[in-house]
């Protein structure tokens, strides 16, 4: 058995998740996992998605309303948040 030294833990992966505008993200609204089952650094999310996201926020049909977005980076055991957030 060899030492465990975090090199091999593989690629990152990745998760595009949303909120509430003064969430934190500890229970997000909506997980997308990027593309390529998480292992690309995009996403392409449709406008289904973002329909439901937008009802999970009380934002009714039709109006606009606005949500906070960010990203999962995960790697291993290890699940970081990205300090940029977006409205």
């Amino acid at each position: 058995m060899g030492i465990c030294t975090g090199r091999r833990w593989g690629a990152a992966q990745y998760e595009v998740v949303f909120d509430k505008l003064n969430g934190d993200f500890s229970k997000p609204l909506y997980t997308v996992t990027s593309d390529n089952n998480g292992n690309s650094n995009g996403a392409n999310i449709s406008h289904k998605i973002l329909n439901q996201v937008a009802a999970k926020a009380g934002i009714e049909p039709g109006a606009s309303g606005d949500i906070s977005w960010s990203v999962y980076s995960i790697r291993g055991m290890k699940r970081v948040l990205s300090k940029v957030k977006k409205i």
